[in-house]
């Protein structure tokens, strides 16, 4: 038996034990995907929507679904486009999937169009904002109230190493006793968004946080298990991103400094989020190489490998997103370049 024999054999078993109905399909593309090493939470929101849909119009299969169908729930409930995006590309790979067992004829999905994202601009706070940020949550602390303190302590340096780290809300809030490694001060981040681990040095400062935090409100907590959350709530467990969110802005209205997302135009302006001080902290760095007179396109993946973007390109849109930096290069043009130019214009004639 050759290869491509083999092949047709294996293909006819899995053929044969495929499920037919809707949702036990779902099921095993789920399961694959996981079995492959895939994160799985967006597209099962996805897969599970589309199944409510088809039941609310009586459809019992994938065949079903033409283009008008395919469109109107992409577009049900009026989602953002970074959201149909989302789901158009969960849907492209399930059908594919299908495809390949012969279920459906044509993959209905390669026909309707992805949408254009809005231009994003995120917010960036002022090192003054930022000042009065993190002096009014330390000055929250409530020291005659262990509990209370224990918490907006914890808030308080979480708040902290997103920016002073450029970590990712739920990246922080993940963090375990087993991740910190004081003696050389860096970070494991395990397992976040792409599936990537990475290892995240932290300043001075920030390790003064976190082993203050530790002996001042878990002083019992020496000998906790690895797995331990690093920061925990009232209830002595990990904080969820939406609580940091929720107290966040609780500290930008407090300081009248809150803003929220808007559209103008085609243009999303971010707001006043804990994922603003992520992006503060790539704004800020990229700053200060520029001012240095590095090469910061040099500098660009070394940041990017930093903050876990898969491509550096993600990172090098702070470049051109906001006006700052345009100001800076031009200026840092004209200081290398005016001069040698004004050397060579023509003399006036005498």
């Amino acid at each position: 038996m050759d290869a491509s024999d083999a092949y047709r054999h294996i293909r006819e078993d899995r053929e044969a034990n495929l499920p037919k109905k809707p949702e036990a399909l779902v099921d095993a593309y789920l399961s694959l995907r996981r079995t492959l090493g895939f994160k799985t939470s967006n597209l099962k929101m996805h897969l599970r929507s589309l199944l409510r849909f088809m039941q609310a119009r009586r459809l019992t299969s994938f065949g079903q679904i033409d283009r008008y169908l395919a469109t109107e729930w992409l577009h049900s409930g009026s989602p953002q486009e970074i959201t149909v995006i989302g789901r158009l590309t969960s849907m492209r790979g399930f059908f594919q999937y299908l495809l390949g067992f012969g279920l459906i004829d044509e993959n209905i999905w390669q026909t309707c169009s992805r949408p254009k994202a809005k231009h994003f601009i995120p917010y960036i706070f002022s090192v003054e904002e930022l000042s009065r940020l993190f002096d009014y949550m330390r000055a929250r602390i409530p020291l005659g109230h262990p509990s209370q303190a224990r918490v907006r302590c914890a808030y308080f340096t979480i708040l902290h190493t997103i920016y002073a780290c450029g970590l990712r809300s739920q990246e922080a809030c993940h963090l375990k006793i087993g991740d910190v490694d004081f003696e050389r001060s860096f970070f494991i981040i395990r397992n976040t968004k792409f599936y990537k681990t990475r290892i995240v040095p932290f300043n001075s400062r920030t390790r003064e946080l976190i082993i203050t935090y530790l002996d001042q409100f878990r002083p019992s907590d020496d000998n906790l298990h690895p797995d331990t959350p690093l920061f925990v709530n009232f209830w002595k467990g990990a904080f969820r991103r939406g609580s940091i969110i929720w107290y966040f802005n609780q500290v930008c209205k407090a300081i009248g400094i809150y803003q929220p997302k808007r559209l103008k135009g085609n243009t999303v302006f971010g707001g006043t989020t804990p994922h603003s001080l992520r992006h503060s902290f790539a704004v800020h760095r990229l700053l200060k190489w520029l001012k240095e007179g590095a090469d910061v396109n040099v500098k660009l993946p070394l940041l990017a490998t930093y903050m876990g973007h898969v491509h550096y390109h993600s990172t090098q849109r702070y470049l051109t997103v906001l006006p700052v930096f345009i100001d800076i290069a031009g200026k840092m043009f004209a200081d290398k370049f005016e001069t040698p130019l004004k050397d060579l214009e023509c003399p006036n004639n005498p």
